[in-house]
């Protein structure tokens, strides 16, 4: 019992009785910290001695750990059994408070304590917490819960959902907290309408870290979401500015949204082609655009598939598609085209050609053509029509002679656009004769005179043997 705490011993001397060495007890000391970790700009320590002490003093402390600038203030009393020790001025960081050995004595004149008494080491956290919005939904979104990941820069409590506002076009959000507590929280939203949506967390004085510490000091905020729940409108159409009837390929249908479509989502296997293969899909924004190449001549076509099926970047399918324009005529082919000659030979003073095409035709005018053959001075009036599948072309002024209709090549179109013709296409020539026979009488050449005797002596003579010739 005596062994632990001896200090030293005196002798002590009574009449009639031995003479022996009593033990005397230094007094002994503990150094109690403050709660940990502290926001205090003080923060005080409490030294409890085991007996009545006198001439505690500043100077008999000193401070340890990691925060600087500090300054030991006056112990709250020099004697007594409990007194407390406030250090003031010191940063963030570790701090504890030793109290030096033999810096008291007792009332006996024991010095104390034996050794250097030390607190547990305390920290100094001065800083508010800090927020950020972690994580956020995907948007647009259709979801009915959205969930966000709330992360603190330390541990804090007092979170509730009225520390969160929600700010867009949304209404009705329902906000609620995964708990009170921690570091990190998940925040639901709920019964959200359509629109935009700013989940933040306000500015707070009462959500605290362990310290005190009270934050974040200014508002903190989500990304923007947009929950949208209805799927998109769609019409599928011939492409504007496709050519219908159209001579080359690939022949572009257009699916239109009423707002942005998803691109992975528009697939071959959505739609249908009649007489055609579909290409490579292309999408910007609302709009897709579906390249058909034709398999032959004729109408190619799109429709949508049984199962057709698109989405919006928040998820929202529409399996059907409107619009009255899917076909196209495909017509790569040239027209041909005949000329056909009046009759001849032809003493008119206008001679009428006509000109045949294998399918409709525009374009055509009289300097198309030019004249064969050697009849001069031949006008080419202008055709019947300039659109059509027959026309017909008159020529005036001609002389005598032969004349004929030439149609030169790449003159006219159809309404694919296929030029024709591919080479000249010529008329046969017609002769142009306007000039009347001169005529003779005479007896037929062979014919004797005594053989005409005869004739004349008979009562009928046959004009057979007569012919006339054109001089």
């Amino acid at each position: 019992f005596f062994s632990s705490r001896r200090r030293h011993t005196r002798l002590l001397t009574v009449t009639g009785v031995q003479t022996c060495a009593l033990p005397i007890f230094a007094p002994t000391a503990t150094v109690t910290s403050p709660a940990s970790p502290t926001n205090a700009s003080a923060p005080t320590f409490t030294v409890n001695f085991s007996e009545t002490v006198s001439g505690l003093a500043a100077s008999d402390f000193t401070t340890s750990g990691t925060a600087t600038g500090c300054v030991i203030g006056t112990p709250s009393a020099a004697s007594g059994t409990s007194m407390t020790v406030s250090v003031s001025g010191c940063s963030e960081g570790t701090l504890g408070l030793t109290l030096a050995a033999n810096g008291v004595t007792d009332t006996a004149g024991n010095t104390g304590p034996a050794a250097n008494a030390s607190s547990s080491t305390i920290t100094i956290d001065r800083t508010a917490p800090t927020a950020s919005f972690t994580a956020s939904p995907a948007t647009p979104n259709k979801a009915t819960s959205l969930a966000y990941t709330l992360t603190f820069s330390k541990a804090v409590s007092g979170l509730s959902a009225s520390d969160f506002q929600v700010s867009g076009t949304s209404t009705g959000c329902t906000i609620t907290p995964s708990a009170s507590s921690g570091t990190t929280f998940t925040i639901t939203l709920t019964t959200c309408s359509e629109g935009t949506a700013t989940l933040a967390l306000k500015a707070s004085t009462v959500i605290i870290d362990a310290a005190g510490n009270t934050g974040p000091t200014s508002a903190v905020s989500a990304s923007t979401i947009t929950i949208d729940r209805t799927a998109p409108a769609l019409t599928l159409e011939q492409a504007a500015g496709q050519a219908d009837p159209a001579n080359s390929g690939p022949i572009n249908f257009t699916l239109t949204g009423s707002e942005t479509l998803l691109a992975s989502t528009v697939t071959a296997s959505d739609f249908t082609a009649t007489n055609g293969t579909i290409g490579t899909i292309s999408c910007s924004g609302s709009s897709c655009t579906i390249p058909v190449t034709a398999s032959a001549q004729g109408t190619v076509s799109l429709a949508p598939s049984g199962t057709f099926s698109v989405t919006d970047p928040a998820g929202n399918a529409t399996t059907t598609a409107s619009g009255t324009d899917r076909s196209v005529i495909f017509d790569s082919v040239a027209p041909t085209a005949t000329i056909t000659a009046p009759a001849t030979p032809n003493k008119a003073a206008s001679l009428t050609f006509t000109v045949n095409f294998s399918e409709t035709v525009y374009g055509l005018t009289a300097s198309d053509f030019s004249v064969l053959g050697t009849a001069t001075g031949c006008t080419i009036g202008a055709p019947s029509s300039d659109t059509g599948t027959s026309m017909t072309v008159t020529l005036t002024g001609c002389s005598e002679g032969t004349v004929g209709l030439r149609l030169t090549p790449q003159t006219v179109a159809d309404l694919a656009g296929n030029t024709s013709p591919a080479t000249n296409v010529d008329s046969t020539l017609v002769t142009i004769d306007r000039t009347a026979p001169t005529l003779t009488l005479e007896q037929a050449a062979g014919r004797s005179e005594e053989h005409t005797s005869e004739l004349q002596s008979q009562s009928t003579i046959s004009y057979a043997v007569f012919c006339l010739k054109k001089k």
